[in-house]
């Protein structure tokens, strides 16, 4: 069984899939039945450790990637 249809029929057993949009849906998610977890949030410092929290709980992360922001957008940190 291929990528596609192991996600297929995950979403087919659970069909509500989470969205998170702050570390505290992170932290509420990982309690929940699903085990698809949409992540709205973080940026390429903290996507890492975002994404590793999800799978760690044994859920599947789906990052948004927000095609408004260059990929050569730097934060400034002061």
């Amino acid at each position: 069984m291929d990528g596609k249809e192991q996600i297929r029929e995950i979403i087919e057993d659970t069909p509500v899939i989470m969205a998170v949009k702050d570390w505290e849906g992170v932290r509420r998610c990982t309690a929940q039945e699903s085990k698809v977890v949409f992540i709205l949030f973080g940026d390429v410092c903290s996507i890492d450790e975002i994404v590793k929290t999800v799978k760690d709980a044994g859920k599947i992360a789906i990052v948004h990637i927000d095609p408004k922001i260059p990929l050569n957008y730097t934060q400034v940190i002061r």
